[in-house]
């Protein structure tokens, strides 16, 4: 069981190493400013990967003391020490550049550009902790089990994935959107923490999926055109587990989608994750 005092401290660890990360991401683009968009891009196409890597390399430092303590906590006696784990390519972060220097051209105003710029970060130092865990949980001869735990006010999106427990699977969740701060943990034996309980997240999944809300998605679903369908249908997807690849359902697309929404507005929650 993942004492909750050591949760809280790793949680707290990884909220502030962001706040930084989103802080000094801000500042820079005031100092460059708005008034040479080309000199602001070319800015952001350097500056944003030197900030993944070194606030991702915090995050990332403070994921593997939290997997040291929490597998010795569980009384895990083979010895591993998790090596760091490489930044992710600078074309991830020069490519959130590009995003949201299109929307700016595009119109967008300056603080929702900010804003955007800001979700990013969050999204890839927060990330960096995530693989940090996943690649210790790989390399680990005594694997543990991981879980998602959902910050106060999570979106829909999180809490479905906190719905599935401590089977998690790097390799077929895509789990982290722009902005989310929720929590990745691993534990072992027979894992646990205090205040997570996915049967509570589960519950607020069914409730949405009832049989009469698919009855008026399956609705919804047959009024579309073809083109309007399409929108739902984002190619193959690939069970690297299994070595299988299939075509994406556009229903299946567009009835997860209609989960989440309704899960939000279960839950009160106006502003919607980004889905997947």
């Amino acid at each position: 069981m993942i004492a909750r005092e050591l949760f809280d401290a790793y949680s707290t660890a990884l909220l502030t190493n962001d706040a930084m990360a989103r802080k000094e991401l801000l500042e820079f683009i005031g100092y460059v400013g708005f008034n040479d968009y080309p000199m602001l891009r070319d800015s952001l196409l350097d500056g944003c990967p030197a900030l993944v890597a070194k606030y991702g390399d915090r995050a990332a430092q403070v994921a593997i003391e939290f997997y040291q303590e929490q597998r010795a906590a569980s009384g895990v006696e083979e010895p591993y020490t998790p090596t760091l784990v490489a930044q992710p390519d600078a074309k991830v972060a020069r490519a959130d550049v590009r995003r949201s220097m299109g929307s700016l051209y595009g119109g967008a105003g300056h603080d929702a550009f900010m804003s955007t710029m800001a979700g990013y970060m969050t999204k890839r130092v927060m990330g960096q902790a995530d693989e940090q865990l996943w690649d210790a949980m790989e390399r680990d001869m005594v694997r543990g089990k991981a879980c998602l735990v959902p910050h106060a006010g999570a979106c829909g999106w999180c809490v479905l994935i906190a719905s599935r427990g401590w089977d998690l699977d790097r390799r077929i969740e895509s789990m982290r959107h722009d902005n989310c701060k929720c929590t990745l943990v691993v534990d072992w034996g027979d894992p646990a923490l205090a205040g997570y309980d996915e049967m509570d997240y589960y519950r607020i999944y069914r409730d949405a999926d009832s049989v009469e809300n698919q009855r008026k998605w399956v609705s919804e679903w047959n009024a579309m055109s073809a083109e309007e369908r399409q929108r739902y249908s984002p190619g193959t997807f690939t069970d690297r587990r299994k070595g299988e690849t299939s075509t994406k359902s556009g229903w299946n697309n567009y009835r997860r989608n209609r989960v989440i929404q309704t899960m939000n507005e279960n839950m009160g929650i106006t502003s919607s994750s980004r889905i997947k």
